[in-house]
């Protein structure tokens, strides 16, 4: 199982306006394997913090992620979309992460059974970087520990 990045949408114009807006991520979860994977639990977080590294503790609201209770690599999951929190971002701390003083974290996991009765999960920490630099596009950077047991 793997998470794939697909972008950050500000519901800000071009030139931000006075008043508070809302963000999410857009991720897709990939499977891969032979055999179906039995679904024990999912999370996703998105936030922004002034540090680039995540904060120790994570105090922000998590949801579940949209996914079945049992998926294969048959299985066809849909674009996944979570809110940036704090869910109404003000002008400032969009300017902030577009200056590159506060970074977008996004954090997410997925503890499932094989098909042996195995408890696995995936985890993966992914900071969103505004390239500075005109023409180069932004990315998602990997960070702490990824992982896949």
């Amino acid at each position: 199982m793997a998470f794939e990045m697909r972008k950050l949408k500000w519901n800000y114009p071009e030139v931000p306006p006075a008043l508070p807006s809302f963000s999410a991520v857009e991720f897709d979860i990939l499977f891969f394997g032979y055999t179906p994977a039995f679904i024990v639990n999912s999370s996703a977080w998105a936030f922004i913090h002034t540090a680039k590294e995540p904060p120790d503790e994570i105090t922000f609201p998590s949801r579940a992620i949209e996914i079945p209770p049992i998926i294969s690599d048959k299985t066809v999951l849909a674009t996944q979309s979570q809110l940036v929190w704090p869910i109404f971002i003000e002008p400032v701390d969009y300017q902030a992460v577009m200056k590159g003083r506060s970074f977008v974290h996004f954090h997410a996991s997925v503890q499932y059974r094989d098909a042996f009765g195995i408890e696995r999960e995936t985890t993966v920490h992914k900071r969103w970087e505004n390239s500075e630099i005109p023409g180069l596009s932004d990315e998602w950077v990997d960070y702490g520990k990824n992982e896949q047991t």
